[in-house]
């Protein structure tokens, strides 16, 4: 069923394929930088943190 719907709507469709970098995805990852290097020596469970040795 939803090979037939795929079907009949691509029938006359022209179809891009993108490779490029997503800019969404490129930021994302900018993001994940930032917020890992400002975590960095926090946990994020405060009870995790009366467990460790220091």
């Amino acid at each position: 069923m939803t090979a037939a719907l795929l079907d009949r709507l691509t029938h006359r469709c022209h179809i891009f394929e993108m490779n490029g970098e997503s800019y969404r995805f490129r930021e994302s990852v900018k993001a994940g930088k930032k917020t890992k290097a400002a975590g960095e020596g926090k946990t994020a469970d405060p009870r995790a943190a009366s467990t460790q040795k220091v």
